[in-house]
């Protein structure tokens, strides 16, 4: 993706056909002041992150398990939760 970029003058003698630009395009454009700072403009998601992951299927929702429903999961003999804090704690 390209940015376009614009000095601050055109931005305020332009600015409402800048901001149509960015909305039609959808590319963004880089405002730049005399000093040299910048600001991107760029048009707003139009689904949010965890919406996308969702539409993508990144994210799967679980299953309720009844707590006979979870004894019955085979268990990794050794493997605990004290075990596990102490594997988490090893690694920092």
């Amino acid at each position: 993706m390209s940015v376009k970029t614009i000095n601050r003058r055109t931005l305020n003698q332009s600015l409402a056909s800048v901001l149509d630009a960015v909305l039609d395009t959808g590319e963004p454009v880089r405002v730049e002041g005399r000093d040299g700072r910048a600001v991107v403009i760029d048009r707003a998601p139009e689904e949010t992150t965890w919406e996308r992951w969702n539409r993508t299927g990144a994210i799967r929702w679980g299953k309720q398990m009844s707590a006979e429903e979870w004894a019955a999961i085979p268990k990794v003999e050794g493997v605990d939760s004290d075990w596990l804090l102490a594997e988490m704690e090893e690694w920092r």
